[in-house]
């Protein structure tokens, strides 16, 4: 099966598109009628930013669709909140307030920050169980390679040691095979950090009262909401209302 190709915008046709959004944010009444809507879309000072009626028809229903506006058979209206307010109203509820990008990522902030405070305790936690496993590995290796040494030299020597020495490594190379038929991935001292500390981080977490899965959904919301602040402010700002009214190459 094809897969159909990526949709290209035009120069023109996100010059339309933008300057009807500009005109509707500032828009000071909460509704127009349809008419009106489709006399924005096909008025412009320069023709070639002006849409057909097709074209306005097929915008309004985008804008509809993606609950940007709400229409009906007569009039469009450009802030959605007001018409959820009024039924709100009718029915005797309490009023829905109108929630701003700002607002969500002060939320989400104090949620990230939250969950950091409650965290400190458990990383500090982690570390110094970190610390400690890996000491006890040193410490077991060490002692292993001391209690042979004494064996081989001092004791028994190198005659009756040598099988003892070479099954003792046997086991050690079958153990690690074992690991790799189990996770199919190379054991290293570095792939045993990498797994066992996290799954320690996350029993530590649990145990403070952190989700560390909504804690992670907090960060990427929080970080996908300030780069679409971030893109929403330069399409704004009069730079690129400039570049947008004498660039001629077309936007991919």
């Amino acid at each position: 099966m094809m897969r159909s190709s990526p949709r290209v915008l035009s120069y023109e046709a996100l010059s339309k598109k933008l300057r009807v959004r500009n005109h509707l944010s500032s828009c000071p009444v909460a509704s127009i009628s349809i008419d009106e809507f489709t006399h924005i879309c096909t008025s412009a000072k320069r023709r070639e930013d002006a849409m057909s009626d097709d074209e306005a028809t097929k915008f309004l229903d985008s804008l509809h669709n993606a609950r940007v506006v709400v229409r009906d058979d007569k009039r469009v209206f450009v802030h959605p909140i007001d018409v959820i307010n009024r039924v709100h109203s009718h029915l005797g509820v309490p009023r829905l307030a109108a929630i701003t990008v700002n607002d969500k990522m002060s939320t989400l902030s104090n949620d990230i920050n939250e969950s950091a405070k409650k965290s400190a305790a458990p990383t500090e936690a982690t570390a110094v169980w970190r610390n400690r496993f890996w000491g006890a590995v040193a410490v077991g290796s060490g002692a292993q390679m001391s209690v042979l040494s004494y064996l081989t030299f001092v004791t028994y020597g190198w005659d009756v040691m040598e099988p003892a020495c070479y099954f003792i490594t046997c086991a050690t190379s079958v153990a690690f095979y074992v690991y790799f038929l189990l996770y199919r991935r190379e054991q290293s001292l570095q792939q045993v950090d990498e797994n066992i500390i996290p799954v320690v981080l996350e029993k530590k977490h649990r145990e403070s009262g952190v989700n560390s899965k909504r804690w992670i959904e907090s960060l990427d919301a929080f970080d996908s909401l300030r780069k679409a602040d971030e893109i929403g402010t330069y399409a704004a700002s009069r730079e690129f209302q400039e570049w947008l009214s004498c660039s001629p190459n077309p936007v991919k």
